[in-house]
This record gives structure tokens, C-alpha cells and sequence, in this order.
């Protein structure tokens, strides 16, 4: 009898500390991150911040925009639970003292510095809310307003051309001297759902798919038929290379050559 007793609490010990092992683990990381975080960035309106509340509840605010969500911790995963949006959003994190480091939709590490309180109150004081009152349909802010791209087609636009040249520059170098790029389509929010590839990305309202097509003008030491091997055309007469619509996805980052990206260009989403 006394050993079944022993026996039995020692299983109960056990078990007890391989459960408190467990809780500490996922408590810690929900205590960790209750509070601000910043993105690294000295570019006034592009100040990314997440705010985590102890209730689980929480916020994102991505160039001046707030987007409430719910958030689950298991581990070294989260899920965002963003209002409005039916797919949670499940992504990795870690916590190295007051760095926090979150995986974007492209599976890239995103910086965030913590911050206090009023630091956060002070800076979301300074985004410009001078459209509050306008109706969507008639918002003409730029990026870095309180207007989501998505509800800005000229400023979305504008971006994806700076943005798309800027991977051409990347893309093909000194080969090209210059180059004309069309933007022909910009998928809504409503378009995003009704394609699968785009629904499982859970694009946020600043980030946009779209279709560019456009041409490059080769350097005369260039070689064309490197240049024209995907699906681009030479025309002779004009010297230009006319290349069919890609696929992409405009994303804001933090650089000192633009403020968004272009990523997922050729992969058919």
C-alpha cells in the first residue's frame, strides 16, 4: 500500500511539472509580448506598431491604418485573428529581450523595438487624419495616410510602378537603360477571396496583387536573347522589348531605396 501511495505521487509530481514546464513556456511568451513594438524606421508616416493587450486582444497599425485582431500564442507560433477577415493569419515569433521578431506573409523576418506607452500614444498623434471625414469613394491621400492602398487605386498604382521598377533594376542590371511599365490591373479585396492562391496569403489593405505588363530598352552591349528568353518580344524597328503581363504582390518595407516591394513576381501566386 505504502508503495502504490509513493508510486502515485510520484506520477502526480510528474505530471504536474511537466504541465507547469508547459504553461511557463506559452505564459512567458504572452507576458513577453504584452505591450508596444515599433518597426525600426526614421520615415515619418511609415511607423508600423503592434500593440498586444493582455486580454488577447490587440492592433495593427501599418502606415497609419489600425487593423484590430484577436491573437493566440502557442509556443513560438501565433494566429492573428484580424477583424473582418475570415483566415487567421498563423506566422512565427521570437522575443529576444525588447527586439521582436515576426515572420511576414513572405516568411521574412520583421524587426520590432518595444516601446512605452506614451511613446505609442505620442507617435499614432502624429498620423495624419486629415481625411477622417471624407467618404471612401472620394479619399485621395497618399501612402502614409490614414487611407488604406487598397482604397487609393492612383496612389497604389503610382507605388507599384516605383516599386516594379525598382525590381526591374534588380532583376536585370546594366542591361537596361530604361523602361515602360503599365499597371493593368489591381485586384480588390473582393477579388482577393475569390482567388485561392490570394485568399491563403490574407493580403492586409496594404498590401495589393496586381498585373503589370512592360518594356525594356537594352543597352547596346546588352544580350537579347538572355533578355527575351521568358516571354519578351524585340522589336527591331523601335529597339524595344515588349514583355507580357506578370503577376505580383506590392508590399510595404522599410529601405532606402523605396517603401514598398515587389514580391512573388513569376510564381503564378
Amino acid at each position: 500500500m505504502r508503495k502504490s501511495l509513493i508510486s502515485i505521487v510520484l506520477v502526480l509530481t510528474a505530471l504536474l511539472a511537466i504541465s507547469l514546464v508547459g504553461c511557463s513556456k506559452n505564459d512567458n511568451n504572452e507576458k513577453e509580448i504584452v505591450g508596444y513594438w515599433k518597426n525600426d524606421t526614421t520615415l515619418p508616416g511609415y511607423e508600423f506598431i503592434y500593440t498586444f493587450n493582455e486580454d488577447g486582444t490587440g492592433n495593427y497599425n501599418s502606415a497609419g491604418t489600425d487593423m484590430p485582431f484577436k491573437y493566440v500564442i502557442s509556443g513560438k507560433n501565433i494566429s492573428f485573428f484580424y477583424d473582418g477577415v475570415d483566415v487567421p493569419f498563423d506566422t512565427e515569433f521570437e522575443i529576444n529581450g525588447n527586439v521582436l521578431n515576426v515572420k511576414d506573409s513572405n516568411n521574412e523576418d520583421v524587426l520590432y523595438n518595444r516601446m512605452s506607452e506614451n511613446e505609442a500614444k505620442a507617435l499614432n498623434s502624429e498620423v495624419p487624419t486629415e481625411n477622417n471625414d471624407i467618404p471612401k469613394n472620394e479619399q485621395t491621400g497618399t501612402a502614409g495616410s490614414n487611407i488604406p492602398l487598397k482604397d487609393n487605386y492612383e496612389e497604389a498604382e503610382y507605388q507599384i510602378k516605383v516599386a516594379f521598377q525598382y525590381w526591374i533594376v534588380k532583376a536585370y542590371g546594366d542591361s537596361v537603360v530604361d523602361t515602360r511599365i503599365n499597371v493593368d490591373k489591381i485586384y480588390t479585396a473582393e477579388e482577393e477571396q475569390e482567388i485561392e492562391a490570394l485568399k491563403e496569403k490574407n493580403l492586409g489593405p496594404n498590401e495589393i496583387a496586381f498585373e503589370v505588363s512592360y518594356e525594356l530598352k537594352p543597352a547596346d552591349d546588352a544580350d537579347i536573347n538572355a533578355l527575351t528568353a521568358a516571354t519578351g518580344v524585340y522589336d527591331e524597328e523601335s529597339g524595344w522589348i515588349k514583355e507580357k503581363f506578370n503577376l505580383g504582390i506590392l508590399r510595404p518595407t522599410i529601405n532606402e531605396e523605396a517603401l514598398y516591394r515587389v514580391t512573388d513576381v513569376g510564381t503564378g501566386w
